[in-house]
């Protein structure tokens, strides 16, 4: 039986994982994601016309304001905790679904330079490089520690609760985890995959998710980044052939081909 990860306590045959015992490392996983994630409005904005370089500006502040305000060692309460909360998501969430609106303005303003950019991705990421269709691109230093996940879960004052039976089963047996509800956007799949680590350590968890999202800009990365693959049925079942255990939804399940 593995051992109870710091933090955590078992009471009856049960293991609960609160999320506050994961914080923010001082690894360059602070400062990648952000570059990587926000740099794609920044720059639409810096190349448009007047306001563009101001508006530009003032998203750089926006994307770096949230991580002075509030840092994972406070307590996740008071105002600036919760303005910090709320500027990153509200500018997050816009720059990850609205990414192809994002590019398809960034053609428009710089044909000759976005243009190039966005073929090289549509083939690198949908012909090239298809983890999602395999055994995925985790990224557990990211899944534990950055900013943004790591907020959201103290927002959500998130508790994991794993039977010390499934804990005890060997990590080479797969198993299958039912997530309900979907809910509107899932976001606690993504707060989940950090603490399923120590949860469950050695035994690679990954969750099924609907193939469009990996067609997205940015939703992709942050996909496969926290160890989710495509739902359908032919890559599911190869993924247990390999002694990977899922989590699905019947959500996901149902947008995704071939189920």
């Amino acid at each position: 039986r593995p051992l109870a990860p710091r933090g955590s306590h078992v009471r009856a045959g049960m293991l609960t994982i609160d999320a506050s015992v994961h914080g923010s490392s001082g690894s360059l996983v602070r400062f990648i994601p952000p570059v990587l994630f926000l740099s794609l409005p920044i720059w639409v904005c810096a190349f448009s016309s007047w306001p563009g370089p101001p508006l530009a500006l003032a998203l750089a502040v926006v994307a770096v304001l949230p991580r002075l305000l509030w840092q994972p060692s406070q307590p996740a309460e008071g105002a600036r905790f919760l303005v910090a909360s709320a500027l990153y998501q509200n500018f997050v969430y816009p720059c990850f679904f609205g990414s192809p609106i994002l590019l398809a303005v960034a053609c428009w303003l710089r044909p000759l330079v976005w243009l190039p950019l966005t073929a090289l991705w549509l083939l690198f990421a949908r012909v090239l490089s298809r983890p999602d269709l395999r055994s995925g691109m985790p990224w557990e230093d990211f899944a534990k520690h950055d900013w943004g996940i790591v907020a959201l879960r103290r927002f959500l004052r998130l508790r994991l609760h794993v039977s010390e039976e499934l804990r005890s089963r060997p990590a080479s047996q797969p198993v299958v985890i039912g997530i309900h509800p979907h809910g509107i956007a899932s976001d606690y799949r993504v707060a989940y995959d950090g603490l399923l680590y120590d949860a469950l350590p050695g035994r690679p968890v990954f969750t099924l998710a609907a193939s469009v999202l990996f067609a997205l800009p940015l939703v992709r990365e942050l996909c496969l980044w926290t160890r989710c693959i495509d739902a359908s049925k032919r890559v599911a079942s190869a993924a247990l052939r390999r002694g990977l255990s899922l989590a699905a939804s019947r959500y996901n399940l149902a947008l995704s081909p071939g189920r």
